[in-house]
């Protein structure tokens, strides 16, 4: 069985110094290249929010010459209860074009299939104006877990997906039908969210049992954000840099490579093997 280490990085920064924005996003490029990661990353990004295509275009160009995978990530929890199909297809569809015009000038990624939401919410009016918009790849389940948006509202609840579960298709009602074969969007399963707490023996325990169920390719979805390699200030922000965090990372990568043998590819190699 082949082991996929794949990074996803959520680009919500959430500082209000540009700087510190670019500083956290450069240390993740050093990491990655430290960790022979560089060019087997995914970044989701947050364009909505962040603007990030006009204001970290020298991040951008890094990422795209490594050969680094490109998505977008979108927050609907701020829309203050817009969430209907309509309201989403434009919200969606500002932050992609955005994307897509500066990756066409860039002379980068012909194109952008992958899309997460934030705080992995799953609602079948989202997938309804994702599919509009031409995506096709998604990593939004999260195997066992419920959890609220920044709302206080449910994102999801997928307590009745096993983890590890193999990549799965799913058209927009059936997204929590982790044992479907056919839809439109090829749906990759995150196994940990956040940087802290990752749990080697539950990374044994989820190998063991795809060793078990018979997979020829395992991927270990890890989604993070920029914005973890700060400090968290007393009135939230978060602009000071955190080295104990920056060599948490690293330390965790090299485990999961050497210790766990994980190699690192991003979405589109995974896309590639499963299909998408």
């Amino acid at each position: 069985m082949k082991r996929h280490l794949v990074l996803t990085v959520d680009c919500d920064l959430r500082s209000d110094a540009v700087s510190t924005r670019q500083e956290t996003l450069d240390l993740l490029l050093g990491v990655f290249e430290d960790t022979g990661a560089a060019g087997h990353t995914t970044w989701f990004l947050n364009e909505n929010d962040f603007f990030i295509t006009e204001n970290h275009e020298s991040f951008l160009r890094e990422a795209a010459r490594r050969g680094d995978t490109i998505g977008v990530h979108d927050h609907v929890d701020f829309l203050g209860g817009k969430r209907r199909e309509e309201a989403l297809f434009t919200h969606f569809g500002r932050s992609l074009r955005a994307v897509r015009k500066w990756l066409a000038a860039s002379g980068g990624q012909a194109d952008v299939p992958f899309h997460r939401m934030g705080c992995l919410y799953q609602r079948e009016e989202c997938y309804r104006a994702l599919a509009r918009l031409g995506y096709r790849v998604l990593s939004d389940a999260f195997p066992g877990q419920k959890r609220p948006d920044h709302a206080g509202d449910v994102a999801q609840d997928n307590r009745e997906i096993p983890a590890p579960c193999r990549p799965y298709r799913h058209d927009p009602p059936n997204f929590a039908d982790w044992r479907s074969t056919t839809g439109r969007f090829l749906q990759f399963p995150v196994f940990h969210m956040f940087l802290d707490d990752l749990d080697f023996e539950r990374v044994k325990k989820w190998i063991a049992a795809g060793e078990s169920s018979g997979y020829e390719h395992l991927p270990f979805v890890w989604c993070f954000h920029p914005y973890e390699l700060c400090h968290r200030e007393a009135d939230g922000a978060r602009n000071v840099i955190d080295p104990e965090a920056t060599d948490e990372l690293r330390e965790n990568i090299r485990r999961l490579r050497d210790a766990a043998g994980l190699r690192p590819a991003n979405l589109e190699a995974c896309r590639q093997i499963h299909g998408g």
